[in-house]
């Protein structure tokens, strides 16, 4: 029986960033690296940077959980016998 080796190659990608994202964030908090762009901001213009931000944030979660039901639906992984 061959199996698809792949999905493994994608599960390796996906833990590996997520490590890596935790790594970032522990050695940022712990060692303070700071916030040069944000710190130089006007009280106006993170106001501005905030409301951007929630709005991507928003289109962000809704492509997600649209791309998930998708995935649930179309199921593209599981191999017909």
């Amino acid at each position: 029986m061959v199996s698809c080796r792949f999905p493994a190659y994608i599960s390796y990608i996906t833990i590996a960033h997520f490590l890596a994202s935790l790594v970032y964030l522990f050695v940022t908090t712990v060692f303070n690296f700071g916030t040069p762009f944000n710190d130089s901001l006007s009280v106006e213009q993170r106001k501005i940077k905030k409301e951007s931000s929630r709005k991507r944030g928003v289109v962000f979660g809704i492509a997600f959980i649209i791309c998930l039901l998708v995935l649930f639906i179309l199921q593209p992984f599981v191999i017909p016998y």
